[in-house]
């Protein structure tokens, strides 16, 4: 697991940070420089950030806080079968606080395309090593590495 200096708000109630990626210890600029996907998620797997190249991935953008695991409009396994969102590299990071690799999948957009991409879904914890979220970089692969 990752790990990243939380926030010194006075109290979780009134911390705004966690939902910012400086609450990941890096700058937003950055991660939109990014030509690939990249999205953070809180512990419950909203989804807190993400950068233009996962737009793009995607075809369409999150609702921060609302979306849960990944904004794909479906996700398909390798072999075609329907993989719910709650079942997908991130959602298992999450609920399995383990980092997933080796794992392509099939990312359907809003239009009915589809693109073949390569997950890496990494939890991210605190100085006490308790979960706070996790990212993910959605690497675009060809149909036939999968």
């Amino acid at each position: 697991m990752g790990t990243f200096k939380a926030c010194s708000c006075s109290s979780e109630a009134k911390c705004q940070c966690r939902r910012e990626p400086r609450a990941l210890g890096v700058r937003p600029k950055l991660l939109q420089a990014f030509p690939f996907a990249v999205y953070a998620t809180d512990a419950t797997g909203r989804i807190t950030f993400y950068n233009d190249a996962a737009t793009a991935l995607w075809g369409r953008r999150p609702v921060l806080g609302s979306d849960r695991w990944c904004c794909s409009w479906r996700i398909y396994s390798p072999d075609g079968r329907h993989l719910p969102h709650d079942q997908c590299p991130m959602a298992v990071a999450i609920r399995e606080n383990r980092s997933v690799r080796g794992v392509g999948a099939l990312a359907e957009r809003p239009d009915g395309t589809r693109v073949a991409f390569m997950p890496f879904p990494t939890p991210l914890g605190d100085e006490n090593a308790d979960l706070v979220g996790a990212v993910n970089v959605l690497i675009e692969i060809s149909a036939e590495s999968l």
